[in-house]
């Protein structure tokens, strides 16, 4: 974790770039197509209460621990959300599907400890709230895409280093004993189950845009999780360090009419 970690602020559509924005989503409800986003906080939520007092003591980290820290990420969360449903974009609403998660599963870890990643339990946590908010608010798409069944099939563990996080968590925080970490995680492979066959065209094609929480390489698994959460087959066409648009504006750029 690193300082960024634990921030608690907004993360709106910068003013600079909101009518391209609206533009953008509302060239895609022409075209049909159905702007689904799952906003990614901080991972320092799932964190706070936990750190250790002795090592944070006078650091930005602090406020890690403090007891409305939980309520504050909540509450930026939820105002980024009002934010791209003020764009005409409807957002699963992970960070509440994530607490409920932790409140019965206090000790599961949906995020790497030294990595701003979600776990492979993260991903399930969100392709959960995906599936959740389009039957609340999308029912009829729901109902249209959700024509197969997959399975979860266990795959090989993997692991994930910090990437440099334990760097950065020494210097904003120089009190602390961690060490660089390797962290083994499981990962898993939808298999279809019923409802056709993968190289059947779907009436309604579902596609997962994204950077690196979404795309294949790393196998954190969020295509399998909302595979089987919607019961839709999709195609990944996430790229890592991509940001939020690269991956849509590279589909448009090269398949789009």
């Amino acid at each position: 974790m690193s300082a960024v970690q634990v921030e608690t602020g907004r993360h709106d559509i910068p003013k600079a770039s909101g009518d391209y924005f609206r533009r953008f989503v509302t060239a895609l409800k022409q075209r049909g197509t159905e702007l689904i986003v799952i906003p990614v906080p901080r991972s320092g939520f799932t964190f706070s209460g936990t750190l250790d007092a002795s090592e944070i003591e006078g650091s930005v980290f602090a406020k890690g621990n403090h007891p409305d820290f939980k309520k504050q990420a909540l509450d930026a969360y939820q105002s980024s959300i009002a934010n791209l449903a003020s764009y005409g974009v409807t957002a699963a609403d992970f960070m509440s599907a994530a607490n409920t998660e932790l409140t019965r599963n206090p000790k599961k870890q949906l995020f790497f400890l030294q990595d701003g990643h979600w776990r492979p339990e993260g991903a399930e946590v969100a392709a959960k709230a995906v599936a959740t908010t389009l039957a609340a608010k999308l029912p009829s798409l729901k109902e249209q895409i959700s024509t197969k069944e997959f399975k979860l099939v266990p795959g090989p563990v993997t692991q994930r280093n910090g990437f440099g996080w334990d760097v950065r968590v020494k210097l904003d925080c120089p009190n602390t004993k961690w060490q660089p970490l390797v962290e083994p995680y499981p990962t898993v492979k939808a298999e279809l189950v019923s409802g056709g066959d993968l190289l059947s065209d779907d009436e309604f094609p579902v596609y997962l845009a994204g950077t690196s929480y979404s795309a294949d390489s790393y196998k954190m698994g969020l295509e399998s999780y909302l595979k089987k959460a919607l019961g839709t087959d999709l195609t990944n066409i996430a790229i890592n360090g991509g940001e939020a648009m690269s991956s849509m504006l590279d589909f448009y750029t090269f398949n789009g009419d």
